[in-house]
């Protein structure tokens, strides 16, 4: 039993629950007797060497469920961000390079190519979809899909423009769509990456979605790290809202956005000093496989500290840290009240205290969606303020947004792991990073109890 977890663990890091893994074992049995093996040890080694085996087994295993514009808040935001970002830096004539991870059935990879080709950009970008089940690729690449395919159609009405009706009430996708779109097979977890010998590196925009929810925290943590050392400066990582958070690598960010938690390399012009970011040089290097973390949510991020004399600043107002349904109070168990900083006195202009500030005040007058605004906005312009990560979780549990406050409660926990236990939280005073950490690790319990 322990061999076939390993071996499944090793080589697809796949996620192994209880309720998981009597279904595991019976697909690999099932694939040995349809095989001819003697045994399951002659299986396993037989898997190593047959490519046809390894992948027949990967689509027994694997789920391979998309359709058009999944998650539409994140295609809205690579519409109304990613895009227009690119051309303002790289002009009207450079190359987008896009890599859709994963791809399943290729729902996905042409919904970007749709949204290319309505921002004028579809005929100077570069396409690549990957997935390690050749059933899945052949299928996307026939661009052939039923009517469920379309649901959400409402929302981005393209069957009638993009696809022809053909036999069986199905519908084919547009020449000009598929002609710009690269198939091929790689494994996230043995494949290289970054590799400029395949082309994946430099790239404006990877989606890797609904992937790493497959794979143990450590592997999903890897994978991450890696699609991100694969960006161009500017470009973008965006993976699902159910998959796990990662540390960033050096040059990269984390934010939070209306579209989910995103991964962005910074430009030169923002990257810190001596912060390097990936070139054919360094791509064997970047290629092999990344460190364990050394706990679940350690994350290599510094909080950038506000400096002495404004912590000296400031005036009494209580951090939310509250359960859920009531008017904010502390919480059980957690830190005193801490003091916010004050604001920025620069008329015109907002920082993320001023942000935090607003967000706070919304939630005293009870206007619960106009604080979570808020404090988006703070970590927008500034992703390792802690305290705010945490107060949103707050309030996210106190709408009834179970998932989105675990998630957001994840990464306040991750941001505080990544300091010294004594340091200081920005925005706050008196409370440190092992203060978060501890109220953090209780609010992750309980939302972890409500889902049962």
């Amino acid at each position: 039993m322990n061999t076939i977890e390993d071996w499944v663990c090793s080589h697809f890091g796949l996620r192994q629950k209880n309720d998981r893994f009597d279904y595991v074992v019976s697909a690999i049995r099932y694939q040995a007797e349809q095989a001819g093996c003697a045994d399951l040890c002659e299986y396993l080694q037989r898997l190593d060497q047959d490519p046809n085996l390894y992948g027949r087994l990967v689509e027994h295993l694997s789920v391979q469920e998309s359709y058009f514009f999944r998650v539409p808040e994140q295609f809205a935001f690579i519409r109304d961000r990613v895009l227009p970002d690119f051309v303002s830096r790289q002009g009207a004539f450079a190359s987008l390079r896009v890599w859709s991870a994963g791809c399943a059935s290729g729902e996905e990879v042409y919904s970007l190519a749709i949204l290319l080709h309505e921002a004028r950009l579809l005929d100077r970008a570069w396409l690549l979809a990957t997935d390690m089940s050749d059933a899945a690729l052949a299928k996307a690449r026939a661009g052939v899909y039923r009517p469920w395919s379309f649901r959400s159609e409402e929302r981005w009405p393209v069957r009638q423009t993009y696809f022809s009706a053909v036999a069986h009430g199905d519908f084919v996708v547009d020449p000009c769509l598929r002609r710009r779109i690269s198939f091929r097979r790689h494994n996230l977890l043995r494949s290289p990456y970054p590799d400029t010998e395949s082309g994946i590196c430099d790239l404006d925009l990877v989606l890797c979605r609904n992937v790493l929810i497959y794979f143990n925290r450590e592997r999903a943590q890897q994978v991450v790290q890696r699609l991100q050392r694969c960006l161009a400066p500017g470009g973008w990582l965006i993976t699902g809202p159910s998959d796990p958070l990662a540390p960033v690598v050096s040059g990269c960010e984390t934010l939070v956005t209306p579209a989910g938690v995103l991964y962005r390399r910074r430009t030169t012009a923002e990257a810190d000093h001596g912060t390097g970011v990936f070139s054919a040089r360094s791509a064997k290097a970047c290629a092999e496989p990344l460190p364990e973390p050394a706990s679940a949510f350690c994350s290599p991020a510094q909080g950038r500290a506000l400096p002495p004399e404004v912590h000296r600043q400031g005036r009494a107002a209580t951090a939310v840290l509250a359960q859920s349904g009531e008017a904010p109070r502390r919480a059980p168990d957690s830190p005193p009240a801490v003091k916010v900083l004050a604001p920025s006195t620069h008329v015109g202009v907002q920082s993320p205290a001023d942000c935090f500030e607003q967000g706070l005040q919304a939630v005293a007058a009870g206007c619960l969606d106009a604080a979570v605004t808020a404090f988006r906005k703070a970590l927008y312009l500034d992703d390792s303020l802690i305290i705010v990560q945490l107060n949103m979780a707050a309030v996210l549990e106190r709408l009834g947004r179970q998932d989105d406050a675990r998630r957001a409660c994840q990464h306040a926990y991750r941001l505080a792991a990544s300091q010294p236990a004594g340091a200081l939280v920005a925005l706050v005073k008196g409370v440190t990073a092992a203060d978060i950490m501890a109220t953090a690790r209780k609010q992750i319990a309980r939302l972890e109890m409500r889902r049962g």
